[in-house]
Formats: C-alpha cells, sequence, structure tokens
C-alpha cells in the first residue's frame, strides 16, 4: 500500500512537472496568437542561417567558461564536504553531471546518480549532498546576482528596493559568518573562503551563460548585455526551479514577455540555437561520458 502510494506520488510529480512548460507554452501562445500563427517555418530557418559564424563560436566558448564554473562549483561544495576523488576524474563527471541534469530536469536527482556512475568511489548519499549543496548555493547565488543586476544595472524603478535588498543579505551574511558556532540546522558551516569561491564561480556560470544566450539574439536589435541580464536571470532561475527539462516553458515566456522587439522569427531562431549549444550538445556530450567514462577511465579513484 505505502509502495503504490509512493509510487503514485512520483507519477503525480512527474506529471505535473512536464505539464509546467506545456501550460506555460500554452499561455504564451494565448497571448500572442497573433504573432504565434505568423511564424512560418521557411522564415524561421533563414533567422537560424543569419546566426553568424562569430556568433556561434562565441556562445560556443561562452557555454565551456559556464560548465568549466559548473564543475569548478562542485569541486568547492567536495572539498567543504571533505570528498577527495581524483581531480581529473571529478572534474569530468562535474561537467557530465552538469550537462545531463540541467537538460533532463529534475536537476538534483538526476546529477547525483551521473556523478556516482562516474564517480564510484563516493556513496549515493554523498553524491546527493553534493547534489544538495550546489542546488542551494546556485540558487542562492543566482538570486544575489540578480539583486546586483536590477540595482546596479540601467535604471529600473526597482533599484532602490533592490539595493536595499542587497544591504540587508549583506548584513545578515556578515552576521552568520560571525557566529562562533560551527555548524547551522545540524550541518558544518562553509568558512569565508569556501562561500566567496563559490559565490565567485556561480557568477562566472550565471554571467557565461547570459553571454551565450545575447550572442545569438540579432546583432542589430539585440538590447545592451546589462539589460538583458535581469531578464536572463529571472528566467533561468524560474526555468530551474519549475524542474521541467532544461527549464523549457518559463525561460522561453520570460524573454518573450521582455524583449517584445524582436521579431518573432528572430527570437525563436535565438532561442532555439540557445538550446542546442547550452543544453543539447552538453547533453549529448555528457551522456556519452557517463556511458564511455567508466571504461576509458579504468584507474579505480580513492578518496584521500
Amino acid at each position: 500500500m505505502f509502495t503504490i502510494s509512493r509510487h503514485r506520488r512520483r507519477q503525480v510529480s512527474f506529471v505535473a512537472r512536464l505539464a509546467i512548460p506545456v501550460a506555460v507554452l500554452a499561455v504564451l501562445v494565448w497571448l500572442g496568437g497573433e504573432q504565434v500563427m505568423q511564424i512560418n517555418v521557411m522564415d524561421l530557418s533563414d533567422s537560424l542561417r543569419d546566426l553568424s559564424a562569430a556568433q556561434w563560436l562565441c556562445s560556443l566558448a561562452a557555454t565551456l567558461a559556464a560548465y568549466i564554473a559548473a564543475a569548478a562549483q562542485e569541486r568547492a561544495v567536495m572539498a567543504h564536504l571533505e570528498l577527495r576523488p581524483e581531480p581529473r576524474r571529478a572534474f569530468g563527471a562535474a561537467m557530465a553531471a552538469a550537462a545531463v541534469a540541467q537538460t533532463v530536469g529534475f536537476g538534483p536527482v538526476v546529477g547525483a546518480i551521473v556523478r556516482k556512475r562516474l564517480l564510484p568511489c563516493l556513496s549515493l548519499p554523498q553524491s546527493f549532498a553534493v547534489s544538495a549543496g550546489i542546488t542551494l548555493a546556485f540558487f542562492a547565488g543566482l538570486a544575489l546576482l540578480a539583486l546586483g543586476a536590477v540595482a546596479f544595472g540601467p535604471e529600473t524603478g526597482t533599484r532602490g528596493e533592490a539595493r536595499a535588498a542587497l544591504v540587508a543579505v549583506a548584513l545578515i551574511g556578515a552576521g552568520l559568518c560571525a557566529l562562533p558556532a560551527r555548524t547551522m540546522f545540524g550541518l558544518r558551516k562553509p568558512g569565508g573562503s569556501t562561500v566567496m569561491r563559490l559565490a565567485a564561480w556561480i557568477f562566472v556560470d550565471c554571467l557565461a551563460l547570459c553571454l551565450a544566450f545575447w550572442s545569438l539574439l540579432p546583432s542589430a536589435v539585440r538590447p545592451d548585455f546589462l539589460v538583458l541580464l535581469p531578464t536572463f536571470l529571472l528566467g533561468l532561475g524560474a526555468g530551474l526551479a519549475s524542474g521541467s527539462p532544461a527549464g523549457v516553458g518559463p525561460f522561453e515566456a520570460a524573454m518573450a514577455l521582455h524583449l517584445p522587439g524582436l521579431d518573432a522569427h528572430d527570437l525563436l531562431a535565438s532561442l532555439l540555437a540557445f538550446r542546442f549549444v547550452a543544453y543539447a550538445l552538453p547533453a549529448l556530450c555528457g551522456g556519452v561520458w557517463a556511458l564511455l567514462g567508466p571504461s576509458l577511465l579504468t584507474r579505480e579513484p580513492k578518496l584521500a
């Protein structure tokens, strides 16, 4: 009875997560039905062909930087948890886990499974602990960067509130660091250097992903990078929080609502290109490495 109930809850959760992007896209079609109906496959193909080689290369380079930053975040979390797998193997496992997890959805769970396969020296609970640490740190860093982008970016009506929120966050963070307790909520408190290291790599990760998308927008009409950044971070966070595959739905909604000046074909082409460069291609590489990596890396790593 308990097993059936748990299985049913998992099915409901899975369907709910898949329903999120469908519902969001349905609302977008309803709100902009006329534009959606006018989308022509040939015009969309032309918009994709209009993307220059320099745009593709810049987006690919920025995506690579983002995944290197993701691997560095995992290394920082592992160091905090006193887990020390063989560095070369850990780097590949981190990039593969990030690539597959972000694209498939159910990020922490999928990432933990991929990481465990590529790092057999870790137990499954240890791998889940790494995923949990990365997830908590990333969302905290993403929110902080979004606040900073609004507070110090182009003039908006919420700049004052964002600056006040940043001051409050800084005071709370300083207070927590000053506490003599070594644990918080039953967990070992990270040191200041660990927090700064994580924050730096999370900022690099988010900024690089934004650059990857910005590079694929039509150069003649794309907004300034700092104008796009808050909207991009909002869409990225909403997409990841939804748990939908690759965050599809909320991200597209944010871009469509905040970039109304772009032609529908150009925006859709940029979104498709970004999904390919930042999600589909890394997920393919990560999936291949998850399958073949254990047999290629024959030396069994051990925790130090």
